[in-house]
């Protein structure tokens, strides 16, 4: 498919500082095309230059947003539609593709959080072969978040992060295919754990904290001491061995608020 060529054609890199600069103009300019800028055809290129200058906070020439356009237009990343001497600014498919690499591209996740919540966020998508490239950008964003392998298909990672997820997935046009379970306890665990330096203790701490938030919201609830020991149901107080996946919370991503 088109589209998917042209967004997999571009390596998600930061790259120089001019090379940011001018991929912002571009960015600016696919924006104007997808907006349908439209002005008299012998004015357009003074308001596509004056469009950008006003949003532009870096000392651009306004020659060089000229070229810029020019050669959008030229290599069919943007069109254009002359009525009765208006001409009017569209984007190509391979100009979306453009314009969404450098939407993903800025899409991050937020700063973490100076503690651990101790619920996994847990990734999993089933995506069709015929849209393989898309699946390779997306793994490929996961990567760059900082998500860990976990098996075939399946992506883990200790912080909030279903928003920042729901966008990338419809940005990718593949909502129905990804789903994001909150896991509360994990048969690899200690594993997993150690991939992302987070302690034995920071995890029974934000267990045993969850736990006695839970007695407290309840009238009938006893009260509860924090302790450094496993509360979870699954850990044999005799051998300390961790059994299957425990309880989750599942949703299909393009449900997420």
């Amino acid at each position: 498919m088109p589209y998917e060529r042209d967004l997999m054609i571009h390596p998600m890199s930061s790259g120089t500082a001019s090379r940011i600069a001018a991929g912002q103009i571009v960015k600016w300019l696919l924006e104007l095309a997808a907006s349908g800028l439209a002005d008299r055809h012998d004015s357009l290129a003074k308001s596509v230059v004056g469009h950008v200058t006003q949003r532009s906070s870096l000392a651009v020439r306004g020659g060089s947003i000229a070229q810029a356009f020019r050669r959008l237009l030229k290599r069919g990343l943007i069109g254009q539609q002359i009525t009765n001497g208006t001409a009017t600014l569209s984007l190509s498919v391979s100009g979306r593709a453009r314009l969404d690499y450098y939407y993903l591209n800025d899409l991050m996740l937020p700063e973490r959080p100076s503690e651990w919540d101790g619920d996994w966020r847990v990734v999993f998508f089933d995506v069709p072969e015929e849209r393989k490239v898309l699946r390779s950008v997306f793994r490929r964003k996961l990567k760059q978040f900082g998500f860990k392998y976990l098996q075939k298909s399946v992506w883990i990672y200790p912080y909030p992060c279903e928003d920042v997820l729901s966008v990338l997935a419809e940005r990718l046009h593949m909502q129905r295919h990804i789903h994001v379970a909150v896991v509360r306890s994990l048969s690899s665990d200690a594993l997993v754990r150690h991939q992302f330096s987070l302690s034995e203790m920071v995890h029974s701490v934000a267990s045993s904290a969850r736990k006695a938030a839970a007695n407290f919201a309840s009238p009938t609830a006893k009260p509860v001491q924090a302790t450094f020991q496993s509360d979870r149901s699954d850990v044999s107080p005799n051998n300390g061995t961790v059994g299957s996946v425990g309880e989750y919370e599942m949703m299909p991503i393009d449900e997420l608020d």
